[in-house]
């Protein structure tokens, strides 16, 4: 049963995952012509990790103890690191390539996102889900 559990977790994970990116980046691009690459990072970044962690909480990890605390501070901590990363993956943009595009903003951030999500995954699994089932308390 652990392994089909972690296997309809990954699934979700995976999926969802997938979509909130994608709305990141057109939230990312929607908001590029308000503001800077830095605000438009925050505010989609932030909205979507919201967003995606209480979607794990309702789905992907449906069934295990909803340890608050652990929760809100998980999304807070999320959320600052996929800013955080995003903003650096646009520094290293600007200062290698110099003169881009929005898109090319949009999917760098989009992929800094990405490259966290397994970490997250992690995380969100053995910390802030884990049931007592797969071994844990």
């Amino acid at each position: 049963m652990i392994r089909g559990d972690f296997l309809r977790q990954a699934g979700w994970y995976l999926s969802i995952g997938t979509v909130t990116t994608l709305v990141q980046g057109l939230l990312f691009v929607v908001l590029r012509a308000p503001c800077d690459a830095s605000c438009s990072n925050l505010v989609a970044t932030g909205l979507t990790t919201v967003a995606n962690t209480e979607f794990h909480r309702l789905v992907t990890f449906a069934g295990a103890p909803n340890r608050k605390l652990r929760r809100y501070l998980q999304t807070l901590i999320s959320a600052v690191f996929y800013i955080l990363h995003g903003s650096v993956a646009l520094a290293v943009l600007d200062t290698v390539k110099g003169s881009y595009g929005i898109v090319t903003e949009a999917l760098v951030v989009v992929l800094a996102s990405a490259l966290g999500g397994t970490i997250r995954f992690i995380v969100l699994r053995q910390w802030v889900f884990r049931s007592k089932q797969d071994g844990h308390t």
